[in-house]
């Protein structure tokens, strides 16, 4: 029989996320933007080099003795159309190695290059990142994580182990993030927030209730926790139009959308486990 993620087409948020590769599609689409960015606008030796063409060439002879730690002597021209040149070896590079291999080539890249701003360039490269639903960012000239194992076990294990209802509502906050044709952060996040309160309903037993009404009546949580639910509740409620459509389209970002995702699935994980502990101690 197949399994739940094979029935409904969800994929474990570890693969949702890129955090431990870079696809074949994604690879393609940064290298795209090198090609159109930079390479493209190399152009053959005619009397004298244009500037962009110089520049390339010193990020292919700094790539080549730094990067690639191989003999200078070795180096063939640039030339796109020759099958052997730097070009035609830089690209099978870039498709064939490791995932990491990707961010190091990347890094180098935007550290190296000297014809444009290197903020330019990485903000440009961030926005393909985020649109493959890539766990890592340029900060500066820097890439860094923007996500970590605890947070995607969190969301994996509420996604997994809460109750239908609870489910349902993460998964969708997970498709709707990882849409990469059309991510909705604006729904994801209002979904994560109905998960809390579908959670709330479930052990309330009231199924109308809302999730800031139903926290009074949930026993062994800490005031300052249910404060804390509180105002996440209170930010999605009022903050661009989240839970009031008629209100102006937010401008919510990738980032926004995976905080409270993040959020609500170690709340609906904290939250079981807290009702559990209940139910055990409770002769």
């Amino acid at each position: 029989m197949p399994r739940f993620s094979e029935r409904y087409g969800y994929k474990p948020i570890k693969k949702t996320i890129q955090k431990d590769d870079i696809d074949e599609p994604t690879r393609t689409l940064l290298w795209n933007y090198l090609k159109i960015a930079l390479w493209d606008k190399w152009e053959p030796y005619d009397f004298s080099w244009t500037h962009h063409s110089r520049c390339v060439n010193q990020l292919m002879r700094r790539l080549w003795i730094h990067h690639f730690n191989s003999s200078l002597d070795n180096l063939p021209g640039f030339d796109p159309w020759e099958a052997n040149g730097a070009y035609a070896i830089l690209k099978r590079r870039f498709m064939e190695c490791e995932w990491f291999e990707v961010y190091d080539c990347l890094e180098f890249i935007v550290g190296n290059w000297s014809e444009m701003d290197a903020n330019e360039l990485a903000s440009s490269l961030n926005s393909v990142l985020e649109k493959q639903l890539c766990g890592f960012r340029f900060l500066d000239d820097k890439i860094t994580p923007i996500t970590d194992e605890s947070e995607l076990a969190a969301i994996e294990e509420a996604a997994t182990s809460s109750p239908d209802a609870v489910r349902r509502h993460l998964v969708r906050a997970i498709e709707l993030l990882s849409d990469r044709r059309a991510p909705d952060y604006r729904n994801s996040v209002k979904e994560a927030v109905s998960a809390l309160e579908a959670l709330c309903q479930t052990i309330t037993g009231d199924p109308k209730g809302t999730l800031g009404k139903l926290l009074g009546k949930i026993e062994g949580l800490h005031p300052a926790f249910k404060e804390a639910l509180s105002k996440m509740y209170g930010f999605t409620s009022d903050a661009e139009g989240i839970r009031h459509a008629l209100l102006d389209e937010p401008t919510l970002t990738f980032i926004d959308a995976k905080f409270f995702l993040v959020q609500a699935a170690a709340f609906v994980n904290y939250i079981t486990g807290k009702q559990a502990d209940t139910k055990l101690k409770t002769p």
